[in-house]
């Protein structure tokens, strides 16, 4: 591959290999003596900062040889979610580019190269912030509950009801609720993200109303899971005549919240 300058706008460091297997944590049998990665039988990842409100561009080159198997693989953490790329047909050199859109609540990534057979085979690896296409604008303020209950209205309609929020998690047990008001274009559709956890089985709802008729649910999203924050997304199109919704959620037990969001589809 011929070699170029690296990106200053690429989140990989030495994504080149110009410095071999600097910044790479390898696994296995990978050789970088070419300055491009060969994954033989292992593996090489690196871990990046993400920006979960962002979109991304994955590039590279890649050559499968030798009846190469293999994959580049971006992992999002804190959910474990993976995003796949096959690389298992053989090809010389063949430039290739993927959109990333990190799920709810992502604090970083890691992508990773792996061979399994043969010779699998990348060089000018870049992730980069995709700014063809604009970020959507957040409707929801303080979603990340880093200024506390700032922006939210807080009920707690029984006397075992509670609402806290501690380091940048909301916890609202026993029927304790949040809500924000926001408004929306009628007859569009709208991402609703958040991530929820689930203390000693415990379960909770997140629900959507209309504020000019709040006696109506328009969505109810079940939040049951285990004890570890995982990612709930519904996409949700506005009704017509609706210019305001009610974004509520409510620990019919007990509940966590975090990264809550919503913006256009």
């Amino acid at each position: 591959m011929p070699r170029r300058t690296a990106s200053t706008s690429n989140l990989l460091l030495n994504g080149n290999f110009s410095q071999y297997a600097m910044h790479w944590n390898t696994t296995g049998t990978v050789d970088y003596s070419r300055q491009y990665c060969r994954a033989l039988t292992g593996q090489a990842s690196q871990q990046v900062n993400i920006n979960p409100g962002a979109s991304y561009l994955l590039r590279m080159w890649s050559q499968v040889i030798f009846k190469g198997a293999g994959a580049v693989v971006i992992t999002s953490e804190p959910s474990g979610t993976a995003d796949r790329i096959e690389l298992d047909a053989f090809h010389l050199w063949t430039k290739r580019e993927f959109n990333y859109s990190p799920p709810a609540g992502t604090t970083s990534a890691t992508v990773t190269v792996t061979g399994t057979t043969g010779e699998v085979c990348v060089d000018e690896i870049e992730l980069l912030v995709d700014t063809t296409t604009p970020v959507r604008p957040e409707l929801i303020r303080n979603g990340d509950f880093i200024q506390n209950n700032a922006d939210w209205t807080v009920e707690r309609p029984g006397p075992a009801s509670s609402v806290n929020f501690t380091a940048g998690v909301c916890s609202a047990n026993l029927g304790g609720l949040i809500y924000q008001d926001i408004a929306v274009e009628p007859g569009k559709t709208y991402s609703f993200t958040l991530m929820a956890a689930n203390p000693t089985s415990g379960d909770g709802a997140a629900r959507l109303y209309d504020v000019a008729n709040t006696g109506v649910i328009l969505l109810d999203i079940e939040l049951r899971g285990p004890e570890t924050f995982q990612p709930y997304q519904r996409n949700f199109q506005v009704p017509a005549g609706t210019h305001q919704l009610r974004v509520l959620m409510v620990g019919i037990t007990f509940l966590r919240l975090d990264s809550v969001s919503f913006k256009l589809a």
